[in-house]
């Protein structure tokens, strides 16, 4: 893509972003700046991005563009999205290379207090959101597909 037109595609995220948080509480948005810090300190090559009604991130886990695929989740990125429900702040993680990685985390994600669900964390708690769980699986994420393109 051009200058120009990465240029558009930065202010349009950079107004959808704004217009999300503005509507946000405080606990989210501070959530998601905590969010933000962590992402692109562990993932330094992650992409912000808006997606699904959500903000957050994608990281190429790829070296090979698939090209033909079928469904809502880009296969070539890693997608990380915190969204504020009723329920709660929910954090999609959707690694496409391995779907179930949550399942395996699932005791010790239950032990820090989330509810773990398919693809995503949610938090309903009155305390801060526990940032240091998340670094951990993008660290283990990070481990597992090993050095990002």
């Amino acid at each position: 893509q051009g200058l120009f037109v990465r240029g558009l595609l930065r202010l349009k995220f950079m107004d959808q972003l704004s217009g999300y948080l503005d509507k946000a509480s405080a606990s989210f948005r501070q959530t998601y700046s905590e969010l933000e810090e962590v992402v692109m300190e562990t993932l330094p090559k992650a992409e912000r991005a808006f997606a699904y009604d959500m903000p957050g991130f994608k990281i190429k886990i790829s070296g090979k563009e698939i090209q033909d695929w079928k469904g809502t989740i880009d296969p070539n990125y890693l997608q990380i999205f915190l969204v504020q429900r009723k329920s709660g702040i929910t954090l999609d993680l959707w690694n496409t290379l391995d779907y179930y990685w949550l399942e395996g985390k699932r005791a010790e994600l239950t032990r820090a207090g989330f509810k773990v669900m398919r693809g995503c964390l949610q938090w309903n708690r009155k305390q801060s959101y526990p940032m240091e769980v998340v670094k951990a699986l993008l660290i283990s994420i990070k481990e597992k597909v090993g050095d990002l393109p």
